[in-house]
């Protein structure tokens, strides 16, 4: 019984720790150019025609100048950027969810403004 209760706060040292150096922080995008090198340098050939940004730094979604649709986000403590295929979309006010058609990809909600229309009618 002392060795799982030890086992136990020996977790929660190192969960505590990892929180107080900042391994909980989830990364932000300041601008558009930050968004486009990103996409730049994941996706082969790919330039960024267009940028819109999540209101919060959150994501962003690109259309290529060779009419690719990216996503770029947050997991964990990097960024993914993926190419946009077939995807589930709804708007609720200014926010705009993305529910991918891959098993085991999460749906992901950005907050465009006013963009939120267009870039919905572009991934229907």
């Amino acid at each position: 019984m002392t060795e799982f209760l030890l086992s136990g706060v020996a977790i929660a040292v190192l969960i505590a720790s990892a929180w107080a150096l900042g391994f909980r922080n989830t990364p932000k995008l300041a601008t558009a150019d930050e968004a486009a090198r990103l996409a730049d340098a994941a996706l082969t050939g790919f330039r960024a025609a267009e940028v819109t940004l999540d209101t919060h730094g959150h994501g962003a979604l690109l259309r290529g100048t060779d009419g690719r649709l990216v996503l770029v986000r947050a997991l964990g403590d990097r960024w993914v950027v993926r190419v946009l295929g077939r995807v589930a979309v709804s708007v609720e006010g200014t926010c705009l969810t993305l529910r991918p058609g891959s098993v085991g990809e999460r749906a992901t909600t950005l907050d465009l403004g006013s963009d939120a229309p267009v870039w919905a009618a572009r991934l229907a």
